[in-house]
């Protein structure tokens, strides 16, 4: 994971030579409107969380784009003492085939590739359960300029790997869903 880390840093510091070639670097966010995030609490209640959003990293290089990503979500129900949490740690990154159809328009095309750390801890146990998720997402994408700042709409057909809390375990789990994202990225 931390190797990951290091790799998205180095992205980030890829941005500031790339400015001087008359590319564009930018930052953005994303939600997920119809996206939840569940967790039961300690009643067997459930709670969720929606619109979790994610910050993005546009660094657009003539027809490429590489946009490394991060998100965060951590839910937590406490009663008395006892508290139960879990939390979502996602890092990626998209390549993408970027055509800029006019000044206002564009479309791209790619895949986004990521790990997401998932934790667990119960109350009845001292210890924090994870497991590591592999995400590949084919995309497609479009959006709107407004200056220095673009709005845009992006689809995802996604699979992802899900990992065990069990290192023992041979349960092997996988998930594919559809996913739509709202953009707004403010482009340097």
């Amino acid at each position: 994971m931390s190797r990951f880390v290091a790799v998205l840093g180095l992205l980030c510091l890829i941005a500031l030579p790339v400015t001087a070639q008359q590319n564009r670097v930018g930052i953005g966010v994303s939600i997920e409107p119809l996206a939840s995030f569940v967790v039961a609490d300690i009643d067997g209640f459930s709670s969720f969380s929606l619109f979790t959003p994610s910050l993005y990293v546009p660094i657009t290089l003539s027809q490429f784009r590489l946009e490394p990503e991060v998100s965060f979500v951590r839910d937590a129900s406490s009663l008395d003492d006892e508290t139960a949490a879990e939390s979502r740690l996602r890092l990626g990154t998209g390549l993408f085939y970027y055509n800029q159809r006019n000044e206002a328009n564009a479309l791209y095309v790619g895949a986004r590739v990521g790990l997401a750390r998932t934790a667990f801890s119960n109350p009845f146990s001292d210890d924090t359960e994870s497991r590591i998720d592999f995400i590949l997402a084919p995309t497609l994408g479009g959006e709107h300029y407004l200056g220095d700042l673009s709005l845009g709409v992006e689809g995802q057909l996604q699979y992802t790997r899900i990992g065990n809390f069990d290192e023992d375990s041979e349960v092997t789990r996988s998930q594919f869903l559809i996913r739509a994202l709202f953009f707004a990225r403010f482009h340097f």
